[in-house]
């Protein structure tokens, strides 16, 4: 027997065109608890090697598809009850392949309050409503007919109550076709239009000026314009309509349902035709559809949150050098904080350089002293108040320092004020100001962009356009989704990570973080992996599903500062003895090397090593990839920072200036770039390339290192129009 799961598995293979096997695979180790991180990288063997965005997929599905069968279940049980449910009806349910499909043909006999046309046919009307849906009465006269139905007692007093009545019923019936809804509702979005409208005294401030006489096509408006029409419609600075083809949808029903031109009811079945489209189809599409355009803008949405996002966490560590951060202000001052190259609190101070004190002499040569004294490679100042004027101090004193290597960089202070007074930073640093927590964070920031940034809420690093439009709740699964998975990907320092990276491990709740924190406190470093079992809370199963996450570097096993899980360690230990080495060999990734060499040029010792060690293929390649690199970090392939050492105005800028800078956010119609000002610099997406590209991401991501050149620069409205075209990036 075929069960609902059967149909699940088959259908989700089908759309994902992937093997039965591994759907079920995927939903077996789902369901048994495992995490999809741990599946992605540990579990290749059992899924066939699907990566991460395939297993979520395959977990979407199967929880909508699920969803699903439950309210199939549902209806065929409430239809069942009112007796009406039929072969027929029953296959169309169950063949149904959406919920809206369910709901249409759910639609006659869900229980609704009281209705015009239940109260007619309560009142005998149902045949004289048959006869105007037919059309099959061509003799005689409408009036002859409809006196047969008065009933003073019933409350029909006259014919042309009867007839008001039946049209109730036809207008229900027609309203109640399945069969119906799909097409208006294609034919609605293909050819709707959105129109916004808009004036100074609904919108004083202008926000919304370019959509005060806008209208676009509503299958084709870009998400960006439907989220910012929906917010000026929500703010009440928009007046927003939804114009759909009621004309053409009309004579369509009309064709569909009057079958007899003959019939003496014609009129009545055109009325109530009419009236079934204006008072039961007309509004309900105009919701649907009002959500689904909402729902796909947000979907886009939150692809490039999430995209930027990853872009931002994944950012390569600043390394080596030690850092000032600057979180600049006026009245308040510049607040200076000094960490070492691991991020390690130093020294703190405030200066006064700008208006009103105007201390410049003296906070230059505090700057100079702190430079010198702890060997500073690199400012990272703060995006915000005072921050140009602050860029252009740096780049004086880094003009008259005697170091080469000192530069500059100016970094987002988005969500830094938010981390200076949470919980984790008043335990980092309790005795500090929130001010000075928010420069430290800055200067961490640069040093290790996704140890800090985990500690702030994904919301409030301005990872894009129109976040606060979007559901907060399902952006936050979104965005939460990514911060796993890129510290998953990395995999985090057990002696050093913080309780927020940690609770970000596979398996590893917020409780449990804690635990191990207060057992690092306790009992010192941690030496193994095998050690972590000790820590309270930490059970067998959680362990398998975050050994693997978790690095001990200079510990009592060189293996633990790999990827290689501790389940698969006997096997890299035999296959090691094979080549005659040890994890500990200092040629150890030359060995591995010649021996992925030897596998190149031989295809049966793949095989061979397959069914010595007892593993799987891709658990065998895993392996000898992590013993090849053992302390590999994706972000190390990615683009260095870039340090500024001269810093220069809006003024200075001149169309045709070639400039380097970095993408810091991509949008749909394009991307912003960070030119070393305080505005950034607009990429249209027309000027992203001189081929036609549908989204920006085709080209571009957060933070790549680009080279742009100068189209316009508005230094009124402070705004910079750059383009790609005819620019040789391959030199970055």
């Amino acid at each position: 027997m075929v069960t609902s799961t059967d149909l699940i598995v088959t259908a989700i293979a089908g759309e994902l065109s992937i093997e039965v096997t591994q759907v079920q695979n995927t939903l077996k180790l789902l369901a048994n608890g495992n995490t999809i991180p741990f599946i992605t990288r540990y579990r290749k063997d059992t899924t066939g090697g699907l990566d991460e965005v395939i297993l979520r997929k395959i977990y979407d599905r199967a929880n909508y598809l699920r969803k699903l069968s439950m309210r199939k279940r549902k209806v065929l049980n409430e239809i069942k009850e009112q007796d009406q449910l039929t072969p027929e009806l029953s296959k169309k349910i169950r063949e149904a392949i959406t919920l809206e499909e369910v709901n249409d043909l759910f639609r006659p006999f869900s229980k609704d309050e009281e209705t015009k046309a239940a109260i007619a046919r309560k009142q005998g009307l149902e045949p004289l409503a048959q006869m105007i849906f037919s059309g099959s009465m061509d003799k005689g006269t409408g009036e002859e007919i409809t006196q047969q139905f008065v009933n003073e007692d019933l409350g029909i007093a006259s014919p042309k109550q009867a007839i008001a009545g039946a049209i109730e019923i036809v207008t229900e019936m027609i309203a109640n076709k399945a069969e119906i809804w799909p097409i208006i509702r294609e034919v609605s979005y293909l050819e709707g239009i959105i129109q916004s409208q808009g004036d100074e005294r609904s919108d004083p401030e202008r926000k919304f000026q370019q959509y005060h006489n806008y209208q676009d096509s509503l299958s084709d408006i870009p998400s960006h314009r439907l989220l910012a029409i929906n917010r000026g419609d929500k703010l009440g600075a928009l007046q927003v309509k939804l114009l759909l083809p009621e004309t053409k949808i009309i004579d369509w029903l009309q064709r569909t349902f009057v079958q007899q031109y003959d019939s003496i009811f014609l009129d009545e079945l055109e009325q109530a035709i009419e009236q079934a489209f204006y008072e039961h189809i007309l509004p309900q599409i105009r919701k649907e559809l009002k959500r689904k355009t909402k729902k796909m803008a947000e979907v886009q949405a939150y692809k490039s949150f999430a995209t930027n996002l990853r872009k931002l966490l994944l950012k390569p560590p600043f390394q080596g050098l030690n850092v000032m951060g600057i979180d600049p202000g006026f009245r308040t001052g510049c607040k200076i904080a000094i960490v070492d190259k691991t991020g390690k609190f130093l020294h703190h101070e405030t200066i006064f350089p700008h208006p009103p004190v105007n201390n410049l002499f003296e906070a230059k040569e505090q700057l100079h002293k702190l430079v010198k004294k702890y060997y500073i490679g690199a400012v990272a100042i703060g995006d915000g108040t005072a921050s140009r004027q602050t860029e252009e101090l740096i780049a004086e004193i880094i003009q008259e320092s005697p170091r080469q290597d000192l530069g500059y960089i100016l970094l987002s202070e988005a969500g830094a004020s938010v981390y200076s007074v949470s919980e984790i930073a008043r335990k980092e640093f309790p005795e500090l100001d929130p001010t000075i927590r928010s420069a430290i964070h800055i200067a961490r920031r640069l040093i290790d962009p996704l140890s800090e940034l985990v500690k702030v809420e994904p919301k409030s690093l301005g990872i894009g356009l129109y976040q606060h439009d979007v559901n907060q709740e399902r952006l936050a699964e979104v965005l939460q989704v990514v911060v796993e998975s890129c510290v998953n990907q990395i995999g985090v320092n057990v002696n050093s990570a913080s309780i927020p990276l940690l609770e970000n491990v596979s398996g590893i709740d917020k409780e449990l973080a804690e635990a191990i924190v207060t057992y690092r406190e306790q009992n010192g470093k941690i030496h193994s992996r095998q050690e972590l079992l000790k820590v309270p809370g930490m059970t067998a199963e959680i362990f398998k599903q975050a050994a693997g996450f978790l690095k001990v570097f200079n510990g009592k096993n060189i293996l633990d500062q790999t990827f290689i899980h501790p389940e698969s360690y006997d096997a890299t230990l035999k296959l090691l003895s094979k080549i005659d080495t040890k994890p500990e060999d200092y040629q150890l990734s030359q060995k591995i090397s010649a021996l992925k060499a030897q596998i190149a040029l031989r295809s049966d010792l793949l095989n061979q090593l397959i069914q010595e060690l007892d593993i799987g293929l891709y658990t065998l390649k895993d392996i000898l990839k992590a013993l090849e690199r053992p302390r590999f970090d994706p972000r190390d392939e990615l683009p260095k920072t870039i340090l500024q050492k001269k810093a220069f105005s809006l003024k200075d800028l001149k169309p045709g200036m070639i400039l380097e800078g970095r993408i810091k956010n991509v949008v749909d119609f394009g991307a912003f770039v960070d030119i070393g000002l305080k505005t950034d610099g607009l990429l249209h997406i027309s000027e992203l390339s001189e081929n036609y590209i549908s989204n920006p991401y085709q080209v571009v991501t957060v933070g790549d290192p680009v080279i742009v050149k100068v189209l316009s620069i508005d230094v009124e409205r402070e705004r910079i129009s750059l383009s790609m075209k005819g620019i040789d990036q391959e030199h970055l």
